[in-house]
């Protein structure tokens, strides 16, 4: 009994020890590609079938020749729709891997993903020279799979026929999100600069135009094409201006990428849900694209000249009127016929204002010269008259002695002879500086818009990101270099197809024509200061025709709308170095600083008009441009609030027409009723 336990042992260990004891066997080597398998080659435009999994995968490989001065592209097409577990593409070429999962993935707004189970690329092409003769090319794909019971897929790799772009040659092709195009284009020697043009019969997909160097990998789908080069969304239509000092090798690739969503061109943000799936077919667009050479590497200067010709033309009218004037005025003199400083009087045949004034009342009525001296009042009917001939030869009960006459509109009224001047109830001098005030406000205005940028220039300048002297191009300018530095033309919102480059400006035409605001409001100035000159001269005169006729003339409206018409076109200029909607944003709050002159334009024109009748009633400078300031802030609240809001313009329609009514009976009853 004692040697049952070792038995027991011995049996358990027995096993053990034979199992050490046995001669071991080499372990099995893993399966490996055979070498010359992969040098032989699959071919190209066949469609391969498989199943890879856990355990299994495949490799194909593919070669071709590549001659010098030729530019071979391959493009691999995959399809799988096992989504639990995707096909795993890696492509090994000579300079390069690229690899992808089939279904393709990709990430929307809102936590939307979109899954495209067809996948085609294009791989980075080599290109032989001279001194390295023809190139073998190889290309090794393999197809992975971490489905433990097998993915079925499809592959086909074929050659492109037509990678290189060609000057002037139209080319169509079809892109989608998960099958992006590029293609390549190289200088030629005669042309310094080309416009790549891009069509496409509808606006969505959204889709994506890119020009990247020529680099491996290429970024072509729509997480990375934002990485490297430029680019520029486009709906129906795109255009990117290129010169070839900047690309070294002077060639470039042509990227073209499908959006999975449309927010980004414009488009809903949301989608419907059974859209939230495989949708290649619902996501294709047909595109054309065509280089052509540009003359845009150098500003045209015809249209220049020919713009400031146009524009000389009108100063040169101004000039002509002025000596066309000026002899007008010489002949005058000399005949005697101008002005009637000469001392004799005027006689005036007066005809009732209204026609319902009784015949034989002489009030209200407004006289005619004649050259007898004194004054004349006839009747209504042409017959019996009254003359006065001095203002000694007066009775004193023919005039209202009472001491408020010049102050009260209703004992005015009551006079018997009634001239335009008595209509006006305050000193001329004073409502001269009065009007003044405008001209110093909005010249002040504009410094003020002006004078930030003064320190920022200054603390800028070293850096070189600006040399100029107003705030909105400063932040233009830094907007611009940003898209300069990001590669982004979406930023800046140009016509591109229009755009004419002038160093780092990418549209200098677009800056260029607002130089007629300011050319135009410079004439207008010297316009005003030749009449407010003349106006002078004649008052210092005792001109009759500057005295007596017509309303009191006041210029210093018509000087500030010079000035808001200049300001308008130097803001205007800087808004489009780089207009986008922070640019946009910047002026005045989503109103561009333009557009702030726009209104003030508006409103002294406004003001103008109604001082041409009522020139003794004027608003204050001060009221008159918080007044701008209000409408600006009302287009403000409904650039920002109003947007899908009904309340904000049914609120904003009542406030309109209450505040129109009330404006309206005070301009209308001034001095006769008063609102409070």
């Amino acid at each position: 009994m004692r040697d049952c336990p070792r038995l027991a042992l011995l049996c358990a260990l027995l096993p053990w020890l034979l199992h050490a004891a046995a001669p071991r066997r080499p372990a099995q080597p893993l399966p490996s590609r055979n070498p010359r398998d992969l040098a032989r080659g699959f071919d190209f435009d066949r469609v391969y079938s498989g199943v890879v999994s856990l355990t299994k995968e495949n490799t194909y490989s593919f070669n071709y020749t590549s001659q010098p001065g030729q530019v071979n592209a391959v493009r691999v097409y995959v399809n799988s729709s096992s989504e639990n577990y995707p096909v795993l593409v890696m492509v090994r070429q000579q300079k390069g891997v690229l690899s992808w999962q089939v279904p393709l993935l990709f990430q929307g707004l809102y936590q939307r993903s979109y899954k495209y189970q067809e996948v085609s690329r294009t791989l980075c092409p080599s290109e032989a020279t001279n001194e390295t003769g023809p190139l073998e090319q190889l290309v090794i794909v393999d197809v992975t799979s971490m489905a433990p019971l097998g993915a079925q897929y499809k592959l086909l790799v074929t050659k492109i026929t037509h990678f290189q772009l060609q000057t002037n040659v139209a080319f169509h092709f079809t892109a989608s999100p998960s099958q992006p195009q590029y293609f390549l284009y190289k200088f030629p020697d005669d042309v310094d600069s080309v416009i790549i043009k891009v069509r496409s019969e509808m606006a969505y997909p959204c889709s994506v135009v890119s020009v990247q160097n020529i680099m491996c990998p290429v970024h072509d789908l729509d997480h990375n094409v934002e990485f490297n080069g430029v680019y520029q969304s486009m709906t129906k239509k795109a255009a990117i201006t290129l010169q070839k000092k900047d690309f070294p090798s002077e060639q470039f690739f042509v990227v073209f990428v499908i959006r999975p969503e449309d927010y980004t061109c414009g488009g809903s943000f949301f989608i419907q849900e059974k859209e939230n799936q495989t949708w290649n077919l619902h996501r294709t667009k047909n595109l054309k694209v065509t280089i052509v050479p540009s003359t845009k590497g150098s500003v045209d200067m015809k249209p220049i000249l020919i713009s400031l010709v146009i524009f000389l033309f009108f100063y040169f009218g101004f000039v002509l009127l002025i000596l066309v004037h000026c002899i007008r005025f010489k002949r005058k003199s000399i005949d005697g016929s101008f002005g009637s400083s000469d001392g004799s009087g005027n006689t005036a045949v007066s005809h009732p204002i209204a026609a319902g004034t009784p015949e034989g009342s002489n009030y209200g009525a407004i006289e005619e010269s004649s050259s007898s001296p004194g004054r004349q009042m006839s009747s209504s009917n042409g017959g019996q008259t009254f003359q006065s001939d001095t203002d000694s030869s007066v009775e004193e009960s023919d005039f209202d002695t009472l001491p408020d006459i010049e102050s009260d509109k209703n004992i005015i009224r009551t006079k018997v002879f009634l001239f335009l001047s008595d209509l006006s109830r305050k000193d001329q001098r004073i409502i001269s500086k009065k009007y003044k005030i405008y001209f110093w406000n909005i010249v002040t205005i504009s410094v003020f818009y002006a004078l930030p940028v003064i320190q920022l220039v200054i603390t800028y300048q070293k850096a070189g990101l600006s040399r100029w002297g107003n705030m909105k191009l400063l932040f233009s300018l830094l907007i611009l270099q940003v898209a300069n530095v990001t590669g982004s033309q979406d930023i800046c919102y140009y016509n591109f197809l229009c755009a004419q480059p002038l160093g780092i400006l990418s549209a200098f035409n677009n800056i260029f024509s607002n130089l007629g605001y300011m050319l135009l409001g410079f004439l207008f100035l010297l316009i005003v200061l030749h009449r407010d000159i003349l106006h002078h001269r004649a008052l210092e005169a005792k001109d009759s025709f500057a005295m007596e006729y017509g309303i009191p003339k006041h210029f210093g409206v018509f000087y500030a709308m010079g000035i808001a018409l200049i300001m308008q076109g130097v803001f205007s200029a800087c808004y489009h170095v780089c207009p986008n909607y922070y640019n946009f944003q910047f002026g005045s709050f989503r109103v561009p600083s333009d557009t702030s002159f726009m209104y003030m334009i508006a409103g002294l024109c406004m003001l103008k008009l109604y001082q041409s009748r009522h020139p003794d009633i004027n608003a204050s400078a001060y009221t008159a441009y918080a007044s701008f300031a209000v409408v600006i802030m009302l287009t403000v609240l409904g650039v920002v609030s109003g947007e899908h809001n009904m309340w904000f313009w049914v609120i904003f329609s009542a406030i309109h027409i209450l505040a129109t009514l009330a404006l309206s009976t005070q301009i209308y009853y001034m001095g006769r009723f008063k609102i409070g």
